[in-house]
């Protein structure tokens, strides 16, 4: 595996979800009281950027078309069956690292 630094910490509180492109690849680092998960920046119904919408406990819901997705396992809540990519997160001192 090979970590990518993407951010500090408290670059990403608690309750939100922030944006990056690493190797090429958009990916949404989130915070969940404290925990770390990463997804593919991509909502799976109109592939609309899911660090643009609104988290509620460990689901991210896209701010476009309301289709909410769990943030730990990276499956849609709206539709069965259906899933975004979530990668490896590990944080080191006060990195946020990703393996993409």
């Amino acid at each position: 595996m090979a970590y990518t630094k993407v951010a500090k910490t408290a670059d990403i509180q608690p309750g939100t979800i922030k944006g990056f492109v690493v190797e090429g690849k958009k990916i949404a680092v989130a915070n969940v009281n404290g925990q770390f998960y990463t997804i593919e920046d991509s909502c799976p119904h109109q592939k609309q950027p899911l660090s643009q919408g609104m988290m509620m406990g460990n689901t991210v819901m896209c701010l476009f078309h309301g289709y909410r997705v769990d943030l730990t396992t990276g499956e849609s809540l709206n539709t069965a069956n259906e899933y975004v990519k979530t990668y490896p997160v590990k944080v080191e001192g006060d990195d946020i690292l990703v393996d993409v």
